[in-house]
């Protein structure tokens, strides 16, 4: 039998959510999407609600990650909001292009061959796509920056398609990914963390520019 209507009012939305998506009631799923369409989809209730299971159940049944709510927040957003770390991990890697760990360069270039380790900090990068993109449309990615795992609102969000993105020269010893906002004059330069893994470097370049990178085993 399927869920009514009825029964999806008398029940919080959080706990009828996650029955109808363990027993694959797409149905009854679209109902619940259309009687809260206002506030997004049913992937962005179970986030609102910091129900990791039903985002991971929710995913594995297909649900749309770059669809927005009418606040133009995508589900990945509202887990940010929320402070959901657990969520946010898992909807970056459902949706992310490329993923891991790098050394960031800060102050002056002039300085960075004399004191690499004193100028530069571990930072997490995901490259994930903006939005979606058919053939009239470029696809457009961002890289995101955090400080560590555990934060869930990002320390940089940088629009791929606004910057210039250098290529990495791989026949110096140790290539770094330069990126120049013009219009901020903010520069971020990336290199690998272990000193000459330019497969790493090139990993991220490649997703950089819209090719998704296969998981590392």
């Amino acid at each position: 039998m399927g869920q009514s209507h009825s029964t999806s009012q008398q029940r919080p939305r959080a706990e009828l959510l996650y029955d109808l998506v363990s027993i694959g009631n797409v149905v009854a799923i679209k109902a619940l999407w259309r009687e809260g369409a206002h506030a997004g989809t049913p992937l962005h209730h179970a986030v609102k609600e910091g129900l990791g299971q039903s985002v991971k159940l929710l995913l594995s049944h297909g649900a749309n990650t770059l669809v927005r709510n009418d606040d133009f927040q995508t589900p990945l957003d509202v887990a940010r909001v929320k402070g959901c770390a657990n969520v946010v991990r898992a909807l970056e890697k459902h949706v992310c292009y490329f993923s891991g760990w790098f050394r960031e360069f800060y102050g002056p270039s002039f300085l960075e061959a004399l004191a690499p380790k004193l100028l530069s900090g571990t930072i997490w990068v995901v490259v994930i796509p903006f939005g979606p993109s058919d053939s009239t449309r470029p696809l457009k990615m961002e890289l995101i920056i955090y400080r560590t795992l555990q934060d869930v609102r990002p320390r940089s969000v940088i629009a791929l398609w606004k910057v210039k993105i250098e290529k990495p020269d791989f026949h110096q010893k140790e290539p770094a990914l330069t990126i120049v906002d013009q219009f901020t004059k903010t520069r971020y330069k990336l290199t690998s963390t272990i000193e000459g893994d330019k497969q790493q470097l090139q990993r991220l370049h490649n997703a950089c520019l819209g090719i998704p990178q296969e998981p590392q085993k």
